[in-house]
């Protein structure tokens, strides 16, 4: 004789332990499908990844002696933002203070990553009406800046600048 199946509790036992099987698997390819976020970042252009909010994560900058200057002293802050109209405005504020803040237009050249900078007002009215230049570099949400070319808004000629996403993509 064969034997009696447990019956309603064997059953949702049984199915319970499928359920199961069929979340482990969905959640293993969603795991193995899903593309990092770097790699999605490579589908949209540099310029349309620079649009949004970035917060000043360092900043060193040299003088044309390749003396480092510490005009913003330690933990300076700092935002860039850039819209998708080509609008852009940043800041940059020491502890005590010290403020760089500049807004304009901006241009990103897409074969080679240049990023030029339009400013149309600027805190230091020197520099309303110029045009900066700086290596783009971005890697997930992380932005670098790099002037080495001109003298950079601040008055560096060095400037190696890092950004963090903040929000708004």
């Amino acid at each position: 004789m064969a034997p009696e199946p447990a019956g309603l509790p064997f059953v949702l036992g049984m199915v319970l332990a499928v359920a199961v099987i069929i979340l482990a698997i969905m959640t293993l390819s969603n795991t193995v499908l899903a593309q990092p976020t770097y790699v999605q970042e490579r589908t949209r252009s540099i310029g349309e990844q620079i649009v949004g909010t970035w917060k000043l994560d360092s900043i060193y900058e040299e003088d044309a002696g390749g003396e480092e200057i510490d005009q913003f002293g330690v933990a300076p802050t700092g935002l860039f933002m850039a819209d998708r109209n080509g609008n852009f405005s940043f800041q940059i504020v020491s502890i005590d203070g010290r403020r760089y803040v500049a807004k304009g237009q901006l241009l990103v050249g897409k074969r080679h990553h240049k990023l030029t900078l339009h400013v149309e007002y600027c805190l230091f009215r020197s520099c309303d009406n110029t045009n900066r230049t700086a290596e783009l570099k971005i890697v997930g949400d992380t932005m670098e800046l790099i002037s080495t070319v001109d003298t950079s808004l601040t008055g560096a000629s060095y400037s190696h600048t890092v950004w963090k996403r903040g929000c708004c993509k």
